[in-house]
């Protein structure tokens, strides 16, 4: 009755009181606490992101659904309170947790691929070769906006010179869709940086591609990631002279 009362003080009182009172794992109490994420008052959703990893155990399946699933609401303050409360109710490395947010990353809304991108390094162990295999698997996505969304979710999983992102950008610059390779050899030098050997040899090779976009594209990676000339990175000489 505390949660459906129209008093924000109440049901602020009756959040944080049921997680003390319900069974833990109850699917009802990890419902009702998923729900009050949508509330107006801010201070509600902000109870709701600090009970709802009290429901249930960490992993919970239904519980990673039922937040996973604010991601996708319209309101920008309930998905801010989803990208909050995931962590919560899932350890870092939780492959539900994860795969749950990577789908989002091909919803049709922005703000919903937004969501799912700020909340992947959360969820994913640094470096997790995992998590970046299923990232990268979007970059194969026949739309481009879900190959972009995963690019950005794949910058912030990994690093700039990640081996496993590396890897699995240079594997797609051997697509036989040659959007997804032109996707991929423009992503080369964001994820490998330069001097990274793997990089060039793949850019290298694409200099010969059959489409000529690729090539282009292949050009101006290949002039990004290759091994920086030693007078380019001396410079010009300093003049030692004094008075």
């Amino acid at each position: 009755a505390a949660l459906a009362s129209l008093c924000p003080v109440r049901r602020r009182k009756a959040v944080e009181e049921l997680w003390q009172l319900a069974p833990f794992g109850d699917p009802d109490a990890v419902e009702r606490t998923a729900i009050c994420l949508e509330a107006r008052d801010q201070h509600l959703r902000r109870a709701a992101v600090e009970a709802i990893g009290r429901t249930a155990p960490k992993g919970d399946a239904h519980a990673v659904a039922r937040v996973a699933f604010r991601l996708e609401h319209l309101d920008l303050r309930v998905r801010r309170a989803a990208v909050a409360a995931l962590p919560q109710v899932a350890d870092r490395g939780d492959r539900g947790a994860l795969l749950a947010a990577v789908a989002r990353l091909e919803h049709q809304e922005d703000q919903v691929r937004r969501a799912a991108i700020e909340v992947l390094p959360a969820l994913a162990k640094p470096g997790d070769p995992w998590a970046i295999e299923e990232v990268a698997k979007l970059l194969e996505h026949g739309e481009h906006f879900v190959r972009r969304a995963a690019a950005e979710a794949l910058a912030a999983l990994a690093p700039t010179g990640d081996g496993h992102a590396i890897d699995e950008v240079v594997r797609r610059t051997e697509h036989q869709d040659f959007p997804i390779r032109l996707f991929a050899v423009k992503l080369l030098p964001q994820v490998a940086g330069r001097g990274d050997d793997r990089a060039i040899f793949a850019a290298a090779a694409l200099l010969q591609d059959g489409s000529e976009l690729v090539r282009q594209a292949a050009e101006a990676a290949y002039g990004q990631v290759r091994h920086a000339d030693p007078s380019e990175e001396a410079g010009e000489p300093q003049d030692g002279g004094g008075a």
